[in-house]
């Protein structure tokens, strides 16, 4: 369940992070550095992204594979 919420709250954290950096752009200041703690948090989402990405892509790999032999199948007996 742990995963679902990070998931959820990704877009809403990628969304104000890119209205931050627009900002700081806007008004030729650099934003200040991040604390341990954000820097912290921005790993663990990092990792929670490349696992998410990793499992998506086998299960991806997996349904790709089945589609084939499904057409395969259904190919030999036409």
């Amino acid at each position: 369940m742990r995963s679902k919420q990070v998931i959820s709250r990704w877009p809403w954290l990628a969304m104000i992070a890119m209205a931050a950096l627009v900002v700081a752009a806007q008004d030729g200041t650099r934003p200040p550095p991040l604390t341990s703690t954000q820097i912290t948090r921005v790993r663990g989402l990092v990792r929670v992204t490349q696992d998410q990405s990793t499992l998506l892509q086998a299960r991806l790999g997996e349904r790709h594979r089945n589609l084939a032999r499904l057409y395969a199948e259904r190919a030999s007996r036409a």
